[in-house]
């Protein structure tokens, strides 16, 4: 369960890492040493991305969520584990990744890697209409149809400087650069 949201009402969103996250009861989580030990030593093929994706599903720059059955939809097949607040994927690729909600429809995803999770992702993102997001410099955010940039808010859209990406390989190759 995410402890602290990530909206700050007048924005409806916020950079992330702007505001701490405490995830606790989820049986998804692990200790701090694996967690280092994870950013540490590379895990899963291809890709293992040790910093957080976000996505949100923004209306007139308002953020209005993900819908649950829309993540399912997306990643339903792959669920391993599933505990309030959040979500195990596992893939046939060995890629992996827990998913997070926030309680208003955004989803964060953490030590993602593997093609199967960047095909999912981008699935993903073409039935929410959604953009993804991370830390970074211009460039931070990926899109699916140049019509949902439309809809983002004017600072995200100024300081993430959305991409429209055409695949899952196009998406991590973005988000890993």
């Amino acid at each position: 369960m995410i402890a602290e949201d990530y909206r700050d009402g007048a924005q409806g969103w916020v950079e992330p890492f702007a505001k701490p996250i405490i995830f606790a009861d989820c049986d998804c989580c692990v200790s701090l040493v694996q967690l280092i030990l994870h950013a540490i030593l590379p895990v899963g093929p291809e890709v293992d991305v040790s910093f957080d994706v976000f996505v949100d599903t923004f209306k007139d720059g308002q953020s209005v969520g993900v819908r649950a059955e829309v993540f399912e939809q997306a990643f339903g097949i792959h669920m391993a584990a599933k505990h309030a607040g959040c979500v195990r994927l596992s893939f046939a690729d060995g890629g992996e990744t827990d998913a997070y909600f926030d309680g208003a429809g955004a989803v964060m995803f953490n030590h993602f890697g593997g093609d199967q999770f960047f095909e999912c992702l981008f699935g993903f993102l073409q039935i929410s209409s959604g953009v993804a997001y991370w830390p970074g410099e211009m460039g931070s955010a990926a899109v699916v149809e140049e019509r949902i940039l439309k809809e983002l808010p004017a600072d995200m859209m100024a300081a993430l400087n959305p991409t429209v990406v055409r695949s899952g390989a196009q998406l991590m190759t973005i988000i890993s650069r």
